[in-house]
Order: C-alpha cells, then structure tokens, then sequence
C-alpha cells in the first residue's frame, strides 16, 4: 500500500520501527516496543526527583536535575504525541504515497526526488558534504550519535585509568548524567552505567525517529510547492513560443494565440488543484505536531537558560570534564534548534508561486486567465507573511545571467568583461594578488591562492601551542582567542571564493553586461555614481586596513630602534604584532618570527580587502539598478502629464491619457519591468553566493569585539598595546558597519520603486497600466535585501543587535576574567 513511501523513506521507517513508531508495523510489536520504550524513560523520573531532593543545597546538582528532567520530558512527548496522532500521521504516510501517483511529470518527479534525497540525507550517515543552505539537514544524526558516544565513555575513563595507569585507589566512578539511586556507585557501577546508558541512547532513537520523520514530511510538502511553483513557470513559458522579438531582443507580440490560451488555461487549472492538495497536506501536518512543537519550544527555551546557567557554575569551578559535558549538552539544544528551520523553509517555498506569476508577463494575459492569477497570488502571498523579504525572482527576458555554461580566460575576458574592468580594476587588482580573481590564469591562480591558504593555515599550530602553554594566563588566553578567530575569517573567505567560484563568475559577466542593457543617460548617470562610490570606499578602507597594519608592523621594530638609539647595559625585551608561541628563544629567532608574523598578517589583510570590497562592489552595483529603474519609473509616469492641460490652480483637468501616449508609456513601462527583473536576479544570486560568509563574519566579528574590548581592561596603562587594541576594536565595528549598511542601502533603494510608482496618479492610467502598475507595487513593497545565512538581515537593525550581543558577552567575560 505504501509502496512509494517506503522507497524513498524507508529509513524513517527503520528508526521509527525500532521504537515500535512505526504506525503501520504489527500490532504487538508496536504495542510492545513502545511500551519498553516509554517505561524506560518514564522510570527515570523517581531518581531525577531523588537527586533534587537530597542535594537541593547544591545549585548544581539543582540545574542538573532540572535540565534532565527536562530532556526526559521531551523524549516521554515524543511517544505520546505518537499515540495520541497516529490517526493523523497515517493520513500523512498515505498522503506522501498517492503524492508520488499525481504528481507524475519529469519536473514534478525530479524536484520530489531531490527533496527527498534532502530528508534521507538528513537521516542517514552517508553525506559528509555540507553545501549552502542545506548544512541543517545533513550530518545532524552522525552528531547526535557523536555526542552519545561521548556521553557513554565518559564512565569508562576512570575504568581505563585503572587499568592502564593504576593508582594506590580506585578513581572516583562518574556517568554520563547526574543520577541519585541512594546506594554506593562504586559497588553497583556496571548495573548503574548500563541502565543510564539504555536510556540514553532509547531517547536519542526516539528523537532521531520523530524529528526526522517531521523533517521528511515537511520536506515533502516544500517539494509540492517547488513543485507547482516549477509547474507555473512552464505553464506561462508557453505563451511566448510563438511571439515576435524586436532588435532590442524584446517581445513585441502582447497578444495570447487562441489556441495556445485554451492550452495554458487547462493546464492551469490542473495545477492549482495540485497547490491545493499541497495546502491540504499542510494543514494535516499543522495540526498532527503543533502540540507537540509548542512543548518543545517551551522545552527548550528552558533548557537553553538552564544550561547557561550551568555552564557558568561549570567554568567557576574550573572542572574541565564538566565542560566538555555542557557543551554536549548545549550542542544537542543548537542541533534542536535547527529542526524549526524546517518551519521556515516550508514558509518560503511557496513564495516562487506568487513571484513566478509576478515576474512573468501579466500584461499579455486574457481576462479569464488574469482572473485565475489574482486568487494564487493572493493565495501564496498568505503562506509567506512572515517571511516577505525573500528574493526568489525569475527572468523571462533574453538577459537571464543566471546560466552561464563558459568560463572565459586569456583575451577573450578582456574583450568580454571590459565594462567590468574599466569600471572596477582596482578590486581585479586585489583579488589577483591573493590568487581570488577568477579570470586570471588557472594555474597562477592556484598557486597563489594555495599559498595564502597554506600560510594562513600554518599559523593554527603557534596559537594552539600559545593557549596551551599560557592557559594560566587570562591576557594569553584573550589573545589567542582573538586571533584564532583573525585567522579563521581569513582563510573562510579564501575557502568562500573557492567554494562559489562559479556564482561569483556569473556576477562579474552579469555586471559587465548591465552596462550594455542599462544604456540610456539616466541610468549611466546612476550607475556611475555607484561605481565612483564603490571605487572611493574601496581606495579608503584599504588605505585604513593598511595603516592599521603598519602601526602593528611597527610596534616590534620600536626596541630594535630604542637599543640602536639610546642603547642600554642590555637589550630591550622583543615583542611582536601579535603574540605567538614558537618555543625557541625570541631575541635569537626575532628576524625570522618578524618576517614570518608580518607575511601572515599581510596575507590575511589582503585577502579581507580583496573580498570584502568585491562584496561591498557587487551590493554597490545592485543599488544603482534599482536607482536606475526607479527613476526610469518616475520619468515614464511623468510622461502622462506633459500634454494635459493645466488649470490655474496648477492642477491638470484633463484626466485621461491620450492613446498615442499611453502606448508609448505600456511599452516603456514593461521594459522597465524586465530591467527590474534582471536587478531582482542579479541580488539573487548575490545573496546565495555571500550567504555563508556574511553568517560566519557575523559570529566571529560578535565574538572578536567581545574578546578585544576585555584585552582592552588589561592593557589601559600599556600606551602601545592600548593603541594596537584600539585600532582593532575600530576597526572590527567599522568592518561590520560596512557588512550590515550596505545591505540596509540595498532595502531602502529597492523599497524606493514602491514610493515612487505609489505617487503616480494611478487614475488616469488604462486598465493594463492599473494592472501593471499595481504588480509593481505588489513585488517592489517586499524590500530585497541582504540575508546572513539565509535568516539574519544585514541592516543596521543587525549592526545595532550584534554590538548590543557583544557588550553583553563583553561583561561576561569580564566578570569570568575577574
């Protein structure tokens, strides 16, 4: 009966079965496996509630016994929420079956596939490859059995010492979680470490079994909306298979052939009874884990503050092993966390629908058609509510930049890209000094860029050696920290420009061919001024970074300078840059650690400059074609009154356009329209490319300015080291300034095309105008934006939060370094 189901999911159905969750097994062995289970999680309520009895003095073993008892409560939910919805779940099994039977064409089969191969990836163990947005849904069960592991042989390490390294007395026995039997844990160790363990892992199947049987049903609903969404934009393609095009490469032919309307009409008719499976379908899920998805929200807002809490009375008591133990325990409420992005990306899929009708052409529709439009974008612009500022944009223009089959090399990139490079050289220059411009030749772009990652690389191992042989020392351990996370976004941005190669080639043709679509006076003009603005941003932060750099290139050459100036009995102490442990003598190896620390810093500094100022070109670039578009938008609307009579009041009288006038505004007007769409395309793609980065840079730049604003409190009667700390701390905010406000200046300049289409005088226009015109305000009203990760916006909203988070983590710090 489940034939389909089973062949794409059968490994939810092992993890389910295993449980005795798996609604469709016999019936005793279903009754019986899920009676073990729930017994065994169930029994270790009476000892979690010994534990907080006899130790409630002890506000550790209080936190213990509370975030377990927790964690046991959502294993016991799991289970009833099985039982308690079975009916429903079958609904779901039987539904994803005959999915699989209506959904039958190669489109439809293709994406259902790929979202399916997406849920078993997320449950199996076989892919190790993370890539973009779908990081969430791979390797999170190897993690979790990771971690279990971890959990059961922290018992066994007193075990092993005993054996391998003996002493007078037995060690102390430990387990993977507080537990209060009242009996000697020495005596009854292995009955105690066998029964804990049990639970352990019985809970983690469960979770496992649950949570991945969500993740594949919510996955297979955003495959029938990707789907239908997929479907729409064939549909419509039809209708342009017979139209004229123009030199300029623009349909002229605004009318629908008869016959091919009849054709698009069916067809369309039958995919939205498929969108409204796909909404039925939803509203099952909804309704079979709402419960269950409130109590884990609750769950683990709970256990998030009390782990915190307990991480805090970990480090006061400087027991590393206890460390080790919360953060297994906080990786398991991140890893859960993650499962609600599932929600999220449920609530996207169904904006392609709406987008896919915007973007295409509404002007060339019949009104029975039109009237067919109006409900689904109604419709799909419900589901997405909170989730309006994704950009999902599709190009019906011959300028689709988004598929690029050739790379070009040699000559015949500076033939191709010649707008490009005359405009934005400077950042070809830097990129190309660090091996990261794409165009150059292929075998001195892998050198140089092999050597920069090496280099950079080779720096982990001095600043590991540095926090372990200083681990006593606050200031070292600061130091280390910082720049270990220098490092780390230094080589993430070399590992960036590898990674996304091909979408950064396609945004540098994409640039190059704007400047021959964008061409009339107007719109050079704008582009222009971005590109000088780009340009002078990225003279002055290089000239910045690189001041930056030679204050710190020349703080260790200042005792070199002193002793030959005003020499002492002895030599003055030798520093460096930055602090780094090579054990061997400083003073004799000084030449050569200096040397080796100043390439580094130099390397890194480059590479930041190369990449961040191509990002910064690319946001620039975005900018000034919605700019240019929607002053294009004001011209063209302007157009309708410059033969309208004027009465003496100054308003005009005549409140109807003339039919020439209105033919040369509907045609201007949809080539403004398809400008629009490359724009939208062109963020797309730049969004996907720097997604990864710009979360990464975000995290580290929170923790960098947290670190340095404590090594700040150390050195405050240290006039060279303040100074060096300063300027770093500067230049941190300054670096996430330019991240978070180049995003907020894409927002408001694409917001502008709303502004200034709602100031037409809409009334005077005709009804295919009104049509247009209310579609431009309908997809110009979601700001196009920025996003880090694909969840955190980069405004000044974000700028405003990260310094805010990095203050509260600086006190904390504070208070630890105290």
């Amino acid at each position: 009966m489940l034939e389909n189901f089973l062949r794409e999911y059968n490994v939810n159905r092992v993890f389910l079965s295993i449980s005795g969750l798996w609604l469709f097994q016999n019936k005793n062995i279903k009754n019986s496996l899920r009676t073990v289970c729930l017994l065994m999680e169930i029994s270790y309520y009476p000892f979690e509630i010994l534990l907080l009895y006899d130790h409630w003095g002890d506000s550790q073993m209080v936190v213990d016994a509370c975030y377990q008892f927790i964690f046991t409560t959502a294993f016991t939910a799991r289970i009833l929420h099985n039982i308690w919805n079975q009916d429903k779940l079958q609904q779901l099994c039987i539904a994803i079956d005959k999915h699989w039977g209506i959904f039958t064409s190669d489109v439809e089969v293709q994406i259902m596939k790929h979202y399916a191969m997406l849920s078993r990836r997320f449950t199996t163990v076989f892919s190790n490859i993370i890539m973009n947005k779908d990081i969430f849904f791979r390797n999170v069960p190897v993690l979790l059995f990771f971690i279990v592991l971890i959990f059961v042989t922290i018992p066994l390490v007193p075990v092993l010492l005993d054996t391998v390294l003996p002493l007078n007395e037995s060690r102390p026995r430990v387990f993977a979680i507080e537990i209060e039997f009242r009996v000697n844990k020495d005596d009854y160790f292995l009955i105690i470490f066998c029964y804990t363990t049990i639970v352990i892992i019985i809970g983690i199947n469960i979770l496992i079994g649950v949570d991945s049987m969500h993740i594949a049903c919510t996955a297979h609903a955003c495959s029938l909306f990707a789907a239908v969404s997929k479907q729409i934009e064939n549909i419509i393609s039809k209708s342009y298979n017979n139209n004229k095009i123009s030199k300029c490469k623009y349909r002229v032919n605004m009318e629908l052939n008869p016959f091919t309307e009849e054709i698009i009409y069916r067809e369309y008719i039958i995919c939205l009874k498929k969108y409204q499976l796909a909404l039925e379908f939803v509203n099952i899920l909804e309704s079979s884990f709402q419960g269950l998805s409130l109590l884990l929200l609750l769950l683990i807002l709970g256990n998030m503050s009390l782990i915190g809490v307990r991480y805090i009375l970990t480090i006061s008591a400087l027991s590393r092993q206890n460390v080790q133990r919360e953060k297994g325990y906080r990786q398991i409420i991140i890893i859960k966390s993650r499962l609600w992005y599932q929600g999220a990306k449920l609530g996207r899929e169904p904006i392609p629908a709406i987008i896919r009708v915007i973007a295409r052409t509404q002007y060339s529709r019949e009104d029975e058609m039109f009237n067919h439009f109006t409900p689904i974008s109604r419709r799909s612009n419900d589901n997405s509510s909170t989730l309006k500022k994704r950009v999902i944009n599709l190009i019906m223009t011959p300028f689709n930049i988004g598929k690029i089959n050739k790379i070009y090399t040699g000559e015949r990139v500076l033939v191709m890209l010649a707008n490009f490079l005359r405009e934005y050289n400077i950042n070809r220059v830097f990129l190309s000094i660090s091996g990261l411009w794409l165009f150059q030749s292929k075998n001195v772009r892998n050198s140089l860029r092999t050597i920069c990652l090496l280099m950079e690389i080779s720096y982990y191992p001095f600043e590991i050696l540095l926090l372990y042989d200083h681990w006593d020392d606050p200031q070292m351990v600061f130091d280390a920290c910082y720049q270990f996370i220098f490092t780390t976004a230094f080589i993430a941005r070399v590992l960036h420009n590898i990674w996304n190669q091909d979408k950064l080639q396609q945004l540098c043709i994409a640039i190059d061919k704007h400047w021959d679509i964008f061409t009339n006076d107007v719109e050079v003009r704008i582009m222009k001024d971005y590109v000088m603005l780009s340009r002078r941003f990225t003279i002055v932060f290089s000239m910045l970074l690189f001041f930056t750099v030679l204050i710190f290139v020349t703080i260790p050459l200042i005792p070199v300078l002193l002793d030959t100036v005003l020499p002492l009995n002895e030599s003055r102490p030798r520093v460096f840059a930055i602090e780094v442990e090579f054990r061997v003598n400083k003073n004799d190896y000084f030449l050569i650690m200096f040397c080796y620390t100043t390439v580094v810093v130099i390397i890194g500094l480059n590479i930041s400059i190369g990449v961040d100022t191509m990002h910064f070109a690319c946001t620039a670039h975005a900018c000034s074609l919605f700019a240019a578009v929607s002053k294009q938008i004001e011209n063209i609307i302007s157009k309708a009154y410059n033969n309208n009579k004027v009465s003496k009041c100054g308003h005009h009288v005549n409140m109807e356009l003339n039919p020439f006038n209105e033919r040369i505004i509907y045609r201007e007007y949809i080539t403004c329209l398809k400008k629009h769409q490359l724009a939208l395309e062109f963020v797309n793609i730049l969004e996907s490319s720097f997604q990864g980065l710009s979360l990464l840079l975000l995290l580290l730049i929170l923790g960098n300015i947290s670190l340095i604003g404590v090594r700040i409190l150390y050195v405050l009667n240290q006039m060279q080291q303040l100074i060096k700390f300063t300027f770093m701390f500067t230049a941190m905010l300054i670096d996430l300034m330019i991240i978070c406000y180049s995003g907020q200046r894409l927002m408001d300049e694409s917001q502008d095309i709303f502004y200034r289409a709602y100031a037409a005088e809409w009334y005077k226009f005709s009804p295919r105008l009104k049509s247009l015109l209310m579609m431009t305000l309908y997809r110009s009203n979601i700001p196009c934006g920025l996003k880090a990760g694909n969840m955190i916006p980069l405004s000044i909203a974000t700028y405003a939060a990260v310094v805010r988070i990095a203050m509260s983590y600086f006190t904390a710090f504070k208070s630890f370094s105290e």
